[in-house]
Parts: structure tokens; sequence; C-alpha cells
């Protein structure tokens, strides 16, 4: 595919971004010359970031931002941009998708940019206070109807909060 360069949304005039991630300057200015590529930089996430000049203002924009919200349009709310390679250097148009934060933190698993950490759950982790048979026994004594969650938690020596997080399944779900 060919480089295509269209003007970045808030700085017409200004500023170009291309097709493959270049960010050019189409404006003299002092210390500007117009056709240069702007030099970026890593953000501390590790993202391709430039600074965009406009009125005396500077601002620090995301490559992979400015390449969507030209090529794409606006990025619609609660959505974030996703780089299917898992390369964040790689701000190619074709590289880049919305997708929403749930599918951006899947994407990021399944390709090795997050790793799951082992499992800590329930008596493996060495702040719980309640044992795989007491949380059974508690789901036991919820269904008898003659002890509230309060008197559990009294027997137990927990909260009732956690009571209702057992009850509810927030706490203790795989069981």
């Amino acid at each position: 595919m060919s480089e295509e360069w269209r003007q970045i949304r808030g700085y017409e005039g200004i500023y170009s971004v291309s097709s493959h991630g270049r960010v050019r300057r189409d404006l003299k200015g002092r210390g500007a010359v117009v056709g240069r590529i702007l030099k970026p930089y890593n953000s501390h996430g590790g993202y391709v970031v430039v600074d965009l000049n406009t009125q005396g203002f500077r601002a620090a924009k995301k490559v992979h931002s400015i390449v969507m919200d030209t090529f794409a349009g606006k990025r619609p709310d609660g959505l974030q941009v996703n780089h299917k390679d898992g390369i964040k250097k790689n701000n190619h148009i074709d590289n880049l998708e919305y997708v929403t934060p749930r599918e951006n933190m899947l994407h990021s698993y399944k390709t090795g940019l997050r790793v799951a950490k082992p499992m800590n759950l329930g008596e493996n982790n060495g702040m719980s206070v309640l044992t795989r048979d007491d949380v059974l026994e508690i789901r036991e004594l919820l269904s008898d109807d003659n002890l509230t969650q309060r008197e559990i938690a009294k027997i137990y020596g927990v909260r009732a909060p956690l009571i209702s997080r057992i009850n509810t399944r927030k706490r203790w779900g795989w069981l």
C-alpha cells in the first residue's frame, strides 16, 4: 500500500500524518521546516509519541491515536486503539483497530504482552482466613435460613460483607 498523507484534526494546515504512522510538519514556523518528518519518542508505556505545537502550546500525542482519528474517524466513546500485531511501534493504519477495553486486554494476553499471574486463589492466598471446607459449610448455612449473614460471619471470625460475597459468588466463585 502506498503512503497516504492526511491533515491531523485540530492541526489542519500545520501537521499531517501518513497511513504508515509518520507525522510531518506542513507549516513553516520558527525553527520548523515544511515537510520535515517529526522525530518520535517512546512514552513510559512504550507507545510512539510526537510533540505537536500550535499557538505556543505543545502537546504530546500518541501516534497510533492520531492515525486512527485521521484515517478511521473519531474514536467512539468507551473504545481503545489496539495494535493487532501487539507491536506498539507499528502504527500503520492496517495494524490498528478500535476495540473495547475487554477485547484489548484479552488481545494482550493472547499476544503475550501480558502474562497471567499464578493462581493465588482460596487457601493458596496467604491472606485467606477461610478454607475450602469453611466456604462449603458457609454456603450450607446460608441455604438454611436459620442464621443471618452477620451471625455466620461471627462464627467464622470474618466480616458480614465477605459472607455476602461468598453467597453471591463474588468470592470463592469457582467452588
